[in-house]
């Protein structure tokens, strides 16, 4: 059975903070397993500096256990970022996320660094 929860606290006005968990099954492609078994928990902050100006931080944790196989893979992630609002339809952003995975199957351990920067559209 899959679960999740969420938990979102306005501390101030200008600051928000998360908390999330949840368990859920999905398809996995490595060999010998039936399905990956999922369970993640992941705590974050959003704090607006200026009207137009919002920092963001979020740090993850990933245990998947891939059932029928002897595997079973930790990711810990991390991400920092800021947005800019040029107007109600238009903002500037830049993120930076570091993610970590440390397996128990041979060479499937990785760290993974990744920057962007862009502009986001919306109506």
């Amino acid at each position: 059975m899959d679960y999740g929860a969420t938990l979102t606290w306005y501390a101030t006005e200008l600051e928000t903070v998360h908390l999330t968990a949840s368990r859920k099954f999905d398809d996995t492609t490595i060999p010998g397993a039936s399905v990956s078994d999922d369970q993640s928990v992941d705590a974050g902050v959003t704090f607006e500096i200026l009207r137009p100006l919002i920092l963001r931080a979020d740090l993850s944790y990933l245990n998947s256990n891939f059932v029928g196989a002897e595997r079973t893979d930790r990711i810990f992630s991390g991400s920092i970022g800021a947005d800019y609002l040029i107007n109600e339809y238009m903002r500037a952003y830049a993120t930076y996320n570091l993610s970590h995975r440390a397996s128990d199957a041979l060479g499937q351990d990785f760290t993974d660094n990744a920057a962007s920067a862009g502009l986001k559209f919306q109506l």
